[in-house]
């Protein structure tokens, strides 16, 4: 029997036993999430390395994982599991819509998505929208695992602590400007310009981790010689951020829409130079065809920004 042949008798079976293998790192466990027996699964395991051609586990006294090569078939394997999810959403209801899984930063979701949703329903093309909201990594490991279809965030200008950033298409959609925040009470609000050491003697908020906001706000400080603030507080939310600058002496550097929509709990700070803007970005996987609706999705937004 031919690969090819071999690999057409797989079964969706096989894919879950192959992905709940490395979620669990048990053989038995995962034969038991998937309903069927352990020799059944030790078969199926059988089936897919002679129809891949390798080994795709290694044992140890820890249990059983995946090897490298296991790891390489997962990748791709979940993709086809996360497009049979999709099918599922599209098609369990009595009138059958266009699916997009859309994972997003919340920011996104709470401004310009907002604004997306009101332009589709009024042309009357609006899809079913299946949206997941989470950080940059936790979006980008969804795009990978298959779980949505496409990403709107913003991604570091380097993308070095990007996993597999070379499986990503980037598409710019819009800039996203920066800005020094306080509270309305807050004296640096009423000063005509404040320098980044001024700032440095106020306590911070920052956005947590390797977010592209962080990123830039400390390139900024140390282009300019400066060791760049330490945080008072962290957060990966910025409707938190907001929230708690705005109750507190604490400066921030948050994303304009941020501000927008909370103008009326806290203000600029005149600041003595210019922060960069950080890209909102459309992402989807380079080896996966790009649904028809997230093409149109693209355009819209695009639209919409200029």
């Amino acid at each position: 029997m031919t690969s090819s042949a071999r690999i057409n008798r797989l079964q969706i079976r096989h894919l879950q036993l192959l992905d709940r293998i490395e979620k669990l790192g048990s053989l038995s466990a995962a034969a038991a999430a998937i309903g069927v027996s352990q020799p059944r699964a030790t078969n199926m395991l059988r089936e897919m390395e002679d129809a891949l051609g390798c080994a795709l586990l290694e044992r140890s006294s820890r249990g059983t994982r995946l090897n490298a090569a296991g790891s390489i078939a997962l990748e791709r394997l979940r993709i086809a599991l996360g497009a049979l999810d999709g099918v599922s959403v599209a098609l369990q209801y009595r009138e059958p819509k266009p699916v997009v899984r859309l994972g997003v930063l919340p920011l996104v979701g709470t401004d310009r998505l907002c604004r997306l949703v009101a332009d589709l329903e009024a042309d009357d093309t609006m899809p079913r929208l299946v949206l997941r909201v989470g950080t940059v990594g936790e979006l980008l490991a969804m795009l990978q695992a298959g779980e949505v279809d496409c990403v709107i965030c913003s991604l570091d200008t380097s993308r070095a602590a990007v996993p597999d950033g070379e499986r990503l298409h980037v598409r710019n959609l819009w800039e996203e400007p920066v800005l020094i925040v306080a509270a309305k009470d807050n004296p640096l609000t009423r000063r005509r310009k404040v320098s980044l050491k001024d700032l440095l003697q106020h306590p911070w908020l920052l956005m947590a981790g390797q977010s592209a906001n962080r990123q830039a706000l400390e390139r900024k400080f140390l282009q300019a010689g400066l060791m760049p603030p330490e945080p008072q507080v962290e957060t990966d939310s910025p409707h938190i951020c907001i929230a708690v600058v705005g109750a507190s002496q604490m400066v921030a550097a948050v994303p304009e829409s941020a501000y927008r929509q909370a103008a009326d709990r806290v203000r600029p700070v005149r600041v003595d130079c210019v922060f960069p803007a950080s890209w909102i970005n459309l992402i989807t996987l380079r080896d996966v065809p790009m649904l028809p609706f997230v093409e149109q999705l693209e355009q819209r937004l695009v639209r919409a920004v200029r």
